[in-house]
């Protein structure tokens, strides 16, 4: 399954439960680009930041 930047970002942040399921799949991978997108997110917090 690919990711897009947002799921990344919402899974990190803690306030979507929902998305735990999805992001302990073994069978996902993010393009370049979206994690770039996700690193630069303006409002990552440092800790979710090393989290991702």
């Amino acid at each position: 399954m690919l990711l897009d930047s947002n799921i990344l970002v919402y899974g990190a942040s803690g306030e979507h439960p929902g998305l735990d399921a999805i992001l302990e799949r073994t069978d996902l991978a993010a393009a370049s680009v979206t994690r770039i997108e996700t690193l630069g997110f303006h409002r990552l917090s440092e800790i979710e930041r090393a989290g991702l």
